[in-house]
């Protein structure tokens, strides 16, 4: 293409002081360097030679680190588009931005005419001219993928993209930048660009709408009470709860109308609040699986308050979720129904009249020594029991296992609490490998462990490689093991049996529901 110069036209409203940080590699979570649009168009005229994943990464949001809850708390000076399957020559893809009164940069991805399918890939950047949030630029980015027929991997809200580069020397590369226009106003809804974007949004929008309601209307016809649950105990559970409160509870974001979901991956809200044909609210989550309310794991029903409840705070199980919840709703029917089961527990007792409780005589073990705890770090971890470390992202539960796991492998005394020593596995299901490798090194140096022992005795498996989860609801709404799960056990069974401690970091990523239902899964091993 062309090269047209390159003086950025800049509006009153733009202010180019850096917004855009530059990571090293894809594998890098803190950012080396911040550019501004006149650095980003360097990188596009003289771009980087050699593998895809050795090429720098950009964000078009402004945070010091490029995860989603950066990005979701983040402000995005930059849309970015990636036609990647449209195969577009390099005068189709500059008529159709032409079309429209902004700046754009165009280059050629690293994949872009190359095999084993050659055709042409594009990346396209659409800087604003002013900083919006991530949740408005979350709407306009999945319409610019409807609008455009791009891909909409790239309109998740942590997505960056590669800097501009070849695979070699000889490689195919174009570029071009279209400067001689304004920047972006991208609430502007006016603009041809975003009129479009938005349109394609809410047509969308609509579509999904229109299968929620038809969702809520089923869910009548289809609820299916609990045994222990009748008609009036649930109307008394939904006037006693109301789903919004439950969801902000839980970390849902509201967002005008709709809701957030804290998994999301596109930052556009995807739930929605309906009214039934009964009465009763409910709401339906187009969110995807990773979403405890996703349509996808409650075979496309929209959700109650009690479903909503029970999927977030009893991980589905509805016997334990009625039990809580009908003594704040319903403490006197509560009561009847406990006395008319012991009643009928007394008639179906044995004929010797031992009934359901079982009498215990303390005469019997009551001077026999104790026995003690065995831990295999003092106060920490029991033997035999199931542990959960919890804190909010980043606060250092990763290191802190590690640090533990290397003593227990070492057999040492970690801050004057004494360690037995055992072989201990790791799991990893959100960090690299080579994440994981770096921290033990550090910890080794740090508390002068042995490298050989902590080698010899700690086995890493890196879980990073699948979806990583290990326990998950179903589409018939039970919850049971995953494939990955039976791996590991047969694993553990046929070559780690002599395995004293086990860390599965972490517990969100194997289980996207509610954590206390883990010990289910982990309190076997």
């Amino acid at each position: 293409m062309a090269d047209f110069g390159f003086t950025l036209y800049q509006s009153d409203l733009y202010q180019p002081d850096r917004p855009f940080p530059l990571y090293s590699s894809i594998r890098n979570e803190v950012a080396e360097d911040y550019l501004d649009l006149t650095a980003i168009g360097e990188l596009i005229k003289n771009p980087s030679v050699g593998p895809k994943l050795g090429a720098s990464l950009i964000t078009p949001f402004n945070a010091s680190a490029k995860t989603k809850v950066a990005a979701l708390e983040s402000t995005f000076q930059m849309l970015v588009i990636d036609h990647d399957h449209d195969n577009l020559s390099a005068e189709a893809l500059q008529a159709l931005y032409d079309n429209y009164d902004c700046c754009y940069f165009a280059f050629s991805t690293s994949s872009h005419q190359q095999p084993p399918e050659p055709c042409n890939r594009w990346k396209v950047l659409i800087p604003y001219d002013n900083p919006i949030s991530s949740t408005e630029h979350a709407v306009l980015a999945a319409g610019a993928s409807v609008a455009l027929n791009s891909d909409s991997a790239q309109s998740r809200i942590s997505q960056g993209f590669f800097a501009p580069n070849k695979l070699h020397e000889n490689a195919p590369y174009q570029w071009h930048i279209e400067n001689t226009k304004p920047c972006l106003s991208p609430l502007v809804k006016e603009h041809p660009f975003v009129r479009d974007c938005l349109h394609a949004y809410e047509a969308k929008d609509k579509q999904l709408e229109e299968k929620a309601q038809r969702a809520s209307s089923d869910a009548v016809q289809c609820r299916k009470y609990p045994p222990s649950m009748d008609g009036e105990l649930f109307d008394k559970i939904c006037n006693t709860y109301d789903i919004p409160s439950q969801l902000e509870q839980h970390g849902y974001k509201r967002c005008g109308e709709k809701f957030l979901s804290p998994t999301s991956e596109s930052g556009c809200p995807g739930l929605v609040l309906l009214e039934g044909p009964d009465g009763h609210q409910r709401c339906y989550s187009h969110h995807g699986a990773a979403d405890p309310l996703s349509h996808e794991n409650h075979a496309g029903h929209a959700l109650d308050v009690f479903d909503v409840i029970c999927a977030l705070d009893f991980g589905g199980d509805t016997q334990l979720a009625v039990a809580k919840l009908a003594d704040a709703a319903d403490p006197k029917g509560q009561q009847e129904r406990r006395q008319a089961y012991r009643e009928l527990a007394t008639q179906r007792s044995d004929p010797a009249g031992a009934g359901v409780l079982v009498p215990v005589d303390l005469n019997a073990f009551w001077g026999a020594p104790e026995t003690p705890q065995k831990y295999l770090v003092r106060h920490y971890f029991p033997k035999g029991e199931f542990a959960l470390l919890a804190g909010h992202g980043g606060t250092g539960k990763t290191a802190f296992s590690l640090v533990l796991a290397a003593h227990v492998a070492c057999g040492s005394t970690w801050n004057g609490l004494a360690s037995i020593q055992s072989r201990v596995i790791f799991v990893s299901l959100e960090d690299r490998p080579e994440r994981i490798r770096t921290q033990l090194q550090k910890i080794c140096a740090t508390y002068q462990l042995s490298a050989t022992t902590v080698l010899t005795n700690l086995v890493l498996l890196d879980g990073t490689q699948s979806d990583g989860v290990l326990y998950a609801e179903k589409p018939d709404r039970n919850t049971g093991t995953t494939l990955l799960w039976q791996q590991f056990k047969q694993l553990l069974n046929q070559k780690y049996a002599d395995v004293g401690l086990i860390f599965v970091d972490n517990a969100s990523d194997a289980y996207p529901g509610a954590i206390f239902m883990l010990q289910k899964l982990y309190s076997p091993c």
